[in-house]
């Protein structure tokens, strides 16, 4: 017999001559026997509708018994136990479902145990298109209490009918929710999630407090804003002076803020039924533009500011909105400014805002319509134009002129949003015009202050002979031009 050859190495094999050939006849490869571990791979869903401490014992119940289900049979191997705390009305929210679903997918179990059909879920068209998706993946579904699995002679027809009245009675639960929702605002009493509701704490028997730390938050918010901060520096301000929002976090949103400032129970009021449930299956809620009955209880919190401070916030809130879309309306202008002269130094030539540029390392404002169009007015040193605004403030600080406020009309909330508009513009020019107050009661200037730009300046414009600056307050100062060097 020939030495073995490479090819066969490993392997049995024989030789043999047949009509003068040689011919090798190779042996099957002898495989290790594989024991198979042949039990059934069991995954268990577990489902509560809500977080509350009675369900968390259901929740639990669950899991135990599926632990225990699954033990008694020696055939079964547990896999992995689902859980989710969420309505079994849709699958959306239910995240450790769709995870199920996902697993069963990769053929990760061979079967589902649940205790009913209603954990499994509690609408018809959810529940058997699930287990039509199951069913194609190799999976079955054993429901416990029905004892039936989801692969049984009929069970489309039982599981229907079941689900259909789980479905039923989730309607009804729902509806009973809503009437005693109904009769308790009709009875002046309301919920919130005071975990987050910055300024209040809850108190015994469904009453609530004023949280005096959290609402001195709450009422620099409406002070800033009214005197004509914007969103963003208010934003700046709450973070650099370490205040914290509702949720305990120190980084503050203009939309946060915004929501603070639109909230009417800061004023004492309470509305319930702003937004409502439009489709309970689907677990849509819609904001109430009529649809359904809306109800205000009046004094039912403890204010933390007056009617009229959240009025004028609204109004505010309206004006400033009114002002970005290019609406005229009553009041100043508030920016935020990124420099001192943004927003405020216009062009003699065409009325279009100036901006700062660097230019031979000096800083230089330019007309916007310069750099973008045909506009020929001249380059402005940002040297002289400080040195020209600290010319204007020391002026007007020696005439010491009186500054005059306007009345600002009572509000009420019957007043319509044109009304609140208007009267949140005189507010804001008088909270201007008392910024002016306290600089000419203060130390005249002897140095460029930013914020004799940034604070009390409405417009500045100029010619050739002289700048025109017009303070808040309707004061004009108009200050001359010095040669050119």
């Amino acid at each position: 017999m020939s030495a073995r050859k490479p090819v066969f190495s490993g392997r049995e094999y024989s030789e043999r001559r047949a009509m003068g050939r040689m011919v090798t006849i190779i042996q099957p490869t002898k495989k290790a026997e594989i024991k198979e571990d042949r039990r059934i791979r069991v995954a268990a869903y577990a489902r509560v509708s809500k977080d509350s401490e009675s369900q968390e014992d259901s929740y639990i119940s669950q899991k135990k018994h599926a632990e225990e289900v699954i033990n008694r049979n020696p055939d079964w191997t547990l896999t992995r136990i689902y859980a989710d705390q969420a309505s079994g009305l849709n699958t959306k929210k239910r995240t450790e479902f769709n995870k199920m679903i996902e697993a069963a997918k990769c053929h990760e179990m061979d079967l589902i145990l649940v205790k009913s059909i209603s954990r499994f879920g509690r609408s018809v068209v959810d529940t058997l298109t699930s287990l039509r998706t199951l069913e194609k993946c190799g999976t079955r579904v054993y429901f416990d209490r029905e004892n039936m699995y989801s692969d049984d002679l009929n069970c489309n027809l039982v599981l229907s009918i079941m689900a259909s009245m789980a479905e039923s009675e989730s309607l009804s639960i729902s509806a009973n929710v809503r009437t005693g929702q109904k009769y308790k605002a009709e009875d002046g009493r309301w919920s919130v999630a005071y975990g987050t509701f910055l300024g209040y704490d809850k108190a015994e028997e469904d009453t609530v407090v004023i949280n005096e730390e959290q609402a001195k938050t709450v009422r620099f918010i409406f002070s800033e804003f009214l005197s004509g901060t914007s969103l963003q520096d208010l934003c700046r301000r709450l973070e650099k002076e370490g205040h914290r929002t509702g949720t305990g976090s120190t980084h503050w949103t203009k939309t946060g803020v915004r929501r603070i400032l639109s909230n009417i129970k800061y004023s004492g009021d309470v509305i319930q039924g702003l937004t409502y449930t439009a489709d309970v299956m689907e677990k849509n809620r819609k904001r109430n533009n009529g649809d359904v009955p809306l109800y205000y209880i009046k004094d039912g919190i403890p204010a933390i500011i007056d009617r009229q401070t959240y009025l004028l916030a609204k109004g505010e809130l309206l004006r400033r909105e009114a002002e970005f879309v290019g609406k005229t309306v009553e009041g100043p202008a508030v920016y935020n400014r990124n420099n001192d002269f943004t927003h405020i130094l216009a062009c003699p030539e065409c009325g279009a805002f100036f901006n700062r540029i660097k230019a031979r390392g000096k800083y230089v404002w330019k007309c916007y319509n310069r750099r973008n169009a045909d506009c020929k007015a001249e380059i402005i040193r940002e040297k002289e134009l400080q040195a020209a605004v600290l010319s204007a403030a020391q002026e007007l600080y020696d005439l010491q002129p009186e500054i005059t406020e306007r009345p600002v009309p009572v509000l009420s909330n019957e007043n319509p949003d044109e009304e609140l508009i208007l009267a949140a513009g005189i507010n804001a020019y008088n909270s201007f015009a008392d910024r002016l107050k306290h600089f000419l009661a203060g130390e005249r200037p002897e140095h460029y202050d930013p914020e004799i730009s940034r604070r009390l300046i409405r417009h500045i414009t100029f010619t050739e002979d002289e700048w025109v600056f017009l303070f808040y307050g309707d004061q004009t100062v108009r200050v001359p031009r010095k040669a050119k060097e």
